[in-house]
């Protein structure tokens, strides 16, 4: 309302209270806050109130508590008001793969049982909003229902936001939401003409499958069910909880899982890994817990994995020990070099975490006599964030570790190292179903770009290094965003110009990109690119994470289309999917993309992610990358 006043400290105060004692909820971070006192101030103005007591006072009235012809009260509204949502269509990739797997296997053992087994697949989406997340997880479902002639799943959908769940039970969407929902889904959505125009829904088939409860996760009741569940999501929602709250409401979702031996899976976000010890749970993957040791190992469809960690210091030994073990993984730890080539002699190993900094022979040296030996085991590097050991780091990459991973991640996100031990470990599966990797998956052919955006992570920094050394004159500019740690991204950036022969701008807003210059972000902010007055600038951007990654390969992307940019976009090798979309919103406009093929990537994650979606014009090694760019810069001389 135009002219109204601000609330005052005391209003504000209100409505946090509020807040915590209806959502049980703890009230942190001024952004939070700002968006609650938001939300109840748009109410007040649709009721003509002035002031949050006001509000309150009415709210009182036993008729705020009459629902409309929705079914929606006043009292809802407010408790709407009083949570955050934040929901999209099929977010954090890897959990669809997951819950494939592990539907899937579950049928296969039911199916081995006598007559009259349980064939119904049960998840429950906690915290599921406005239903994205409930019809998402259901369309993978639907697609493994038509592949297995005798499966079938109910997925429950709650929401303590009573506004939330009546919106996800009409399901109408914005139409243009389809843009966001993966080729191989789509056919499970419908879109509207007429009265609907604008709008998409969920087929029939999906919705009978569906319900939704209003639930509040702080509410003991809660886990009260008929019927256990085989599969329990509940993402991004115990980061808003004390961590006192937090086990009370894990404990809750491991209880709706079923009583031992009964097998169960808990998926939590990528953001909010446990301890899965006190809950008598096994990681798996991608904050995917387990309840039954041999359901965890049985998922992957083998015998453990082993893993040697070289350390000399005691504590980080014990403590990589102890969370590997929780991986599901067999672990030999030694505290030298000659221990771990004594080691190596005498076992094999699926993977290596090394500490470059050890007494007598360094983790380098070691390195570097292993490979030239024949050693082929993927190795992590361990360090601590300075800038000191950035060179010590890199090295270590170009003597032909895979990863390295700062030392505080192993106590500060445990899952983190397990996920990526999981993906180096794992081998390339054989004769893949992705596109032959040589060759132009579309119409467009190189043309004369303004740039070149490039996006990489695990394993990315040899791979750039390889695909951009000695450039070639007249090259355009090349904006690259690598996942890397902040105090080697300044490092990284250095030696990427010396070998590409490029020169290194600085990562400052309105710096000019012309011919034969790079940018990098080299702190904790996104790079994007600019045009001004038809010349391209960086930009820089303080704006959340994308992809759970600052700077985002995702943002750099789409700052393109923003520009209006004629640019070629490439993505290489990588764990996640940052990036993938970006790549493919290039895609549709019409510029070319390029994703490295499964082959020569590290990590065939981001790649996998794109093609997957259509946004690929190209898939290649790093030499055929590198002969499409100078394609490209051919094209610029015949076009002046």
């Amino acid at each position: 309302m135009k002219g109204r006043k601000e609330p005052s400290l005391a209003e504000r105060e209100l409505v946090f209270k509020l807040a915590e004692s209806l959502t049980g909820s703890c009230q942190q971070g001024t952004m939070r806050k700002d968006i609650l006192v938001a939300n109840v101030q748009r109410r007040m103005d649709l009721l003509g109130l002035e002031s949050v007591f006001d509000y309150v006072a009415f709210l009182d009235d036993p008729r705020s508590e009459i629902p409309d012809a929705s079914g929606v009260s006043e009292m809802d509204e407010f408790l709407s008001a009083l949570t955050i949502h934040t929901t999209s269509w099929f977010r954090e990739r890897p959990h669809f793969e997951v819950i494939e797997q592990t539907a899937a296997s579950w049928f296969a053992k039911q199916t081995a049982l006598p007559q009259g087994h349980d064939t119904v697949f049960r998840v429950w989406c906690a915290a599921c909003s406005t239903g994205e997340e409930v019809y998402s997880f259901a369309s993978a479902l639907e697609a493994l229902r038509k592949r297995l002639p005798g499966f079938d799943y109910e997925v429950m959908g709650s929401d303590i936001d009573p506004v939330s769940v009546v919106k996800a039970r009409k399901a109408l969407y914005p139409a243009s939401a389809l843009d966001s929902i993966p080729h191989g889904f789509r056919s499970c959505f419908l879109v509207g003409s007429g009265r609907t125009q604008g709008l998409m829904t969920v087929s029939k088939d999906i919705r009978t499958r569906c319900r939704f409860e209003v639930r509040d996760l702080s509410n003991p009741d809660t886990f009260s069910f008929e019927f256990p569940f085989h599969f329990v999501i509940c993402r991004n929602v115990l980061i808003y909880f004390e961590p006192a709250a937090v086990k009370k409401i894990v404990a809750g979702l491991v209880s709706a899982l079923g009583k031992p031996p009964r097998a169960g899976f808990l998926c939590l976000g990528h953001s909010e890994p446990i301890e899965p010890g006190p809950f008598a749970l096994r990681p798996l993957q991608n904050c995917v817990y387990s309840t039954s040791l041999e359901e965890a190992e049985g998922t992957e469809g083998s015998a453990k994995k082993s893993v040697l960690v070289v350390d000399d210091a005691a504590t980080i030994r014990s403590l990589l020990t102890h969370v590997l073990k929780r991986g599901g993984y067999n672990v030999t730890a030694v505290a030298s070099a000659d221990e771990a080539s004594e080691a190596a002699r005498k076992a094999t190993f699926d993977a290596v975490t090394l500490d470059i900094n050890m007494p007598g022979k360094d983790g380098l040296t070691w390195l570097r006599e292993q490979r030239r030996a024949g050693f082929r085991t993927p190795v992590i590097v361990l360090s601590d964030a300075t800038p000191k050991e950035a060179v010590a780091v890199l090295s270590a990459m170009r003597e032909g570790a895979q990863e390295f991973v700062e030392k505080r991640l192993i106590a500060n996100a445990p899952q983190n190292i397990i996920d990526l031990v999981h993906v180096l470990a794992t081998p390339k599966a054989k004769n893949s179903a992705a596109p032959k990797k040589k060759g132009y998956q579309a119409q467009t052919r190189p043309y004369r770009p303004e740039a070149f955006v490039i996006g990489a992570s695990t394993g990315g920094t040899e791979a750039l290094m390889r695909l951009l050394q000695n450039c070639p004159k007249g090259m355009p500019p090349v904006v690259v965003v690598q996942h890397i740690s902040h105090a080697f991204a300044q490092a990284f950036a250095e030696r990427l110009a010396r070998v590409s022969g490029l020169r290194l701008v600085p990562f400052e807003t309105g710096t000019p990109l012309e011919p034969g210059t790079l940018a990098l972000s080299t702190r904790d902010e996104h790079i994007t690119l600019v045009k001004r007055a038809g010349t391209l600038v960086v930009g820089t951007s303080s704006a959340a994470p994308a992809a759970s990654h600052r700077p985002s390969v995702d943002v750099l992307f789409q700052s393109c289309i923003a520009a209006r940019a004629r640019v070629v976009g490439i993505l290489l090798t990588g764990m996640g999917r940052d990036g993938a979309q970006g790549l493919k919103a290039l895609h549709d406009r019409g510029l070319f993309t390029c994703c490295q093929d499964e082959e020569s990537s590290v990590v065939y994650g981001m790649p996998k992610e794109a093609i997957q979606l259509g946004g690929a014009s190209f898939i290649g090694d790093l030499d055929e990358i590198r002969d499409l760019i100078e394609d490209c810069l051919r094209a610029r001389e015949r076009t002046g």
